[in-house]
């Protein structure tokens, strides 16, 4: 499902900005 990967990669990059932060 594209959708849900892309989903899922959108989540990925927002977790990795804030645990960068």
């Amino acid at each position: 499902d594209h959708a849900g990967f892309l989903g899922w990669k959108l989540g990925e990059q927002i977790i990795v900005k804030k645990a960068s932060t």
